[in-house]
């Protein structure tokens, strides 16, 4: 083999060589530039979440509790240095707040709250054994409820007549998650609430209710139950408990009637993010649901509605 020969075979080595380390290289400075934009992305949205948290508290201190006005919004912190609130919705009572810090960074971001009153529940979670009490103040229309996952949900319903204050429970449990003992085709139905399905939804995870037909039937006390609606029977509230076996577990409620249930669930919404970030710029949203309606402890509504004595169910 000649001496040009073997020169251009090393060259031809040379070059390959050259490459590989090349395409080495491009790939480790891609894959450290990469690195470096994750770290700063997630520095960026943790001081996007500080700040959404930060100023989402400052709203939840005043109307995170359900007997103050959401309103009165518009009014409690219009100043040119805080959080300014405007009505942005008049049909659906929707609220806006908005103001820039920069308390969590280096440079200002702004964050937008959403803050309403809503009668339908989305997606509201409840513990397995927990209580979620929706407000009715006389509302004697039909409840449709729907939820994420298999499990016995336990109604209790209070409501006043002529004799006082009355409740009256019943257990929707068509799976046999707990209780074994449901059946929607008997005709008369021989659960007090009088459970139906609903159209297009899972028999399993769904049911519908009307308040009347509960009131009407507990309140005549007869065979024949004789309407004394109008005579003072009204709804005070509704307690919707989830019944599973795994203590841990819990349910993502859904619940609407018509217009004229009382709002249930007061809800916020709060995002920020960097305005002269780009598209690339994280944005940290944070949402809040609160019921509207007084939550007495699981345990203590126990004691009430049993006479004082605490039953394991």
């Amino acid at each position: 083999m000649d001496l040009k020969t073997k020169s251009g075979q090393i060259l031809i080595i040379t070059l390959l060589v050259l490459t590989i380390i090349a395409i080495i290289v491009v790939s480790l400075v891609g894959l450290v530039n990469r690195d470096i934009q994750q770290v700063v992305s997630t520095e960026q949205y943790e001081e996007a979440y500080n700040t959404s948290e930060t100023q989402l508290k400052k709203v939840l201190d005043v109307y995170g509790k359900p007997n103050t006005t959401l309103s009165e919004i518009i009014n409690t912190f219009n100043s040119p240095s805080d959080i300014s609130c405007n009505e942005t919705d008049l049909v659906q009572k929707i609220y806006t707040c908005g103001v820039i810090s920069s308390e969590f960074s280096d440079v200002p971001l702004r964050t937008t709250i959403v803050a309403k009153d809503t009668n339908k529940v989305t997606d509201f979670p409840i513990y397995k054994d927990r209580t979620f009490d929706m407000g009715l103040d006389g509302y004697l229309d039909i409840i449709e409820f729907w939820w994420d996952k298999y499990a016995a949900i336990e109604f209790i319903l209070t409501y006043s007549d002529a004799n006082g204050v009355q409740s009256v429970r019943d257990v929707y449990d068509p799976d046999a998650v707990i209780y074994n003992s449901f059946s929607l085709s008997v005709s008369p139905p021989i659960h007090t609430f009088n459970f139906r399905a609903i159209p297009g939804r899972s028999y399993a995870t769904s049911v519908v209710i009307n308040i009347s037909e509960i009131i009407t039937t507990q309140s005549a006390g007869t065979a024949s139950p004789v309407s004394v609606v109008g005579s003072g029977g009204t709804p005070i509230s509704l307690q919707i408990i989830p019944r599973m076996n795994d203590r841990f577990d819990s349910i993502l409620l859904n619940a609407q009637g018509n217009n004229t249930l009382k709002d249930q669930i007061r809800e916020f919404t709060s995002s920020s993010y960097n305005e002269a970030g780009g598209a690339s710029t994280p944005v940290a949203s944070i949402e809040t649901k609160i019921p509207l309606a007084p939550q007495p402890d699981s345990i203590l509504d126990y004691a009430i509605i049993t006479d004082g004595t605490i039953q394991n169910q």
